[in-house]
């Protein structure tokens, strides 16, 4: 009888977490999404978000790299309307 318990709660889990993906897949427009399928695409989006981490920090490092460039560019622009007005 134990047994019988524990596979019924099992089931009902199961099934439970079926619905819920099911009417998750139709939110985001896949409606025939099987388990294996869904947990390929949460892996996928897994490796796309770590990407995008990534990305980002490539991105405030090159943001810096352009400040710095900025700053030294005004100056060298400084430096050469200065030579300009001795000349």
């Amino acid at each position: 009888m134990r047994k019988e318990v524990k596979q019924n709660k099992t089931v009902a889990w199961q099934e439970r977490e079926r619905a819920y993906l099911t009417e998750l897949c139709k939110e985001k427009g896949r409606e025939n999404l099987s388990l294996s399928e869904y947990k390929a695409a949460m892996q996928e989006v897994k490796v796309l978000e770590q990407q995008a981490k990534v990305l980002g920090r490539q991105n405030e490092g090159l943001e810096q790299h352009k400040k710095n460039l900025e700053q030294v560019t005004d100056k060298l622009y400084w430096q050469v309307q200065e030579i300009e007005v001795y000349n």
